[in-house]
């Protein structure tokens, strides 16, 4: 962190936000303490069955990640279903459908973002610990308590408070089909679709931000 002042001798001073005192000494482990142990977890089931002349395969996968970045996370759920068919002894019909539907929350804010949490821990002066800046990360008006305006903002504001989400749903198609002409030879026909759409809201609450001052709402369809 960036320190100016007094020798950090552990005597009571007021406290950055004036509320109150605490101990003028350093703080260790700004980051350490911070962050998280993050976990990716994925979980799938299948079910298949293949017959003389047609076959399916359908399968569901769920993923689950926990940023070390508090407050964020991110999941994604998969549905897959295949199948085919012999129509004629030199005609073959295959098909896949999959459903991809991905949420995340409170991506993290990076280069000189407001709520980038790396700059502002990095900035972060010695003597204010991350668990007074968590104990307090609100002020009397509910914005984010900061301890040099709003351009350095509380890292656990963000951690604590709803920023951005965004959800992302995909889907992909294929319907093919091959034609066996003669033993050495063969046509295929191929028609496949892949179309997403995505939403992401941006949340701007009130004296949290100075490009919105009277906090506000970002909608984005994609």
């Amino acid at each position: 962190g960036i320190s100016w002042g007094p020798e950090l001798d552990g005597s009571q001073r007021t406290r950055f936000d004036g509320v109150g005192t605490a101990a003028y000494s350093a703080a260790d482990n700004d980051f350490e303490d911070y962050y998280r142990l993050g976990y990716t977890i994925i979980n799938s089931i299948s079910v298949a069955q293949a017959l003389e002349k047609a076959n399916y395969r359908f399968s569901y996968s769920y993923l689950d990640n926990e940023s070390i970045q508090p407050g964020s996370g991110y999941d994604r759920h998969n549905f897959s279903l295949k199948g085919g068919v012999d129509i004629s002894s030199k005609l073959k019909l295959s098909t896949k459908i999959d459903y991809i539907r991905s949420n995340a929350l409170n991506r993290p804010e990076l280069t000189d973002s407001q709520a980038n949490s790396v700059k502002n821990l990095a900035l972060r002066p010695r003597n204010i610990s991350n668990s007074l800046l968590n104990d307090n990360y609100l002020n009397d008006n509910g914005g984010p308590n900061n301890w040099n305006g709003a351009f350095i903002q509380n890292p656990y504001y963000v951690a604590n408070t709803r920023i951005n989400s965004d959800k992302k749903d995909r889907y992909l198609g294929l319907v093919k089909l091959d034609y066996q002409i003669i033993n050495e030879l063969s046509a295929s026909l191929r028609i496949s679709q892949d179309q997403s759409t995505t939403n992401a809201v941006v949340f701007q609450p009130v004296g949290a931000f100075d490009i919105r001052p009277n906090g506000g709402m970002i909608d984005l369809p994609i």
